[in-house]
């Protein structure tokens, strides 16, 4: 009966990380020790395992920063909002504010998760199709923008 058995994926991820550092000078990512010639997946200054993948050079990042920045902005306000504005207006004052401006609050105030939401789901974003980013990462802009002209008219 013969003693050898299937190589797992693993194994054979191995031996490509070793076959490709043979010839080519690669700092370890852990202690920049040179990998050239490694013999294992282990580094041999570190002891870290190392694995072989594959990245982006460029992450295309713009539109999310944009649609970010857009969302940040207003939410800053929010913020501000929440802490200095809102607990000093007496509950039975609300029937009082007009209600753009209770209207302007909760836009500001929503967009604090929404931050929180771009921050975690950033990767979601990234995968959406780029016609869609651009729609999404100008879509905040378009709002703040006729929020401020919305609000200029109003008072």
């Amino acid at each position: 009966m013969s003693t050898e058995f299937a190589k797992t994926p693993a194994m054979l991820d191995g031996e490509a990380l070793v076959q490709y550092l043979q010839t080519r000078d690669v700092p370890c990512p852990g202690c920049g020790y040179n990998l050239r010639q490694l013999q294992s997946v282990m580094c041999p200054e570190c002891g870290q395992q190392l694995k072989l993948s594959v990245g982006l050079v460029d992450q295309r990042l713009g539109w999310w920063i944009t649609c970010l920045l857009g969302c940040c902005i207003p939410a800053t306000f929010g913020a501000f909002t929440l802490i200095f504005v809102a607990p000093d207006v007496p509950t039975r004052e609300l029937a009082r504010i007009p209600w753009q401006i209770l209207l302007l609050w909760t836009y500001l105030i929503a967009m604090i998760p929404t931050v929180f939401i771009l921050i975690v789901r950033r990767r979601t974003y990234q995968r959406m199709p780029h016609d869609r980013q651009i729609v999404l990462g100008a879509a905040p802009w378009f709002v703040l923008v006729a929020t401020v002209l919305f609000m200029m008219m109003r008072f």
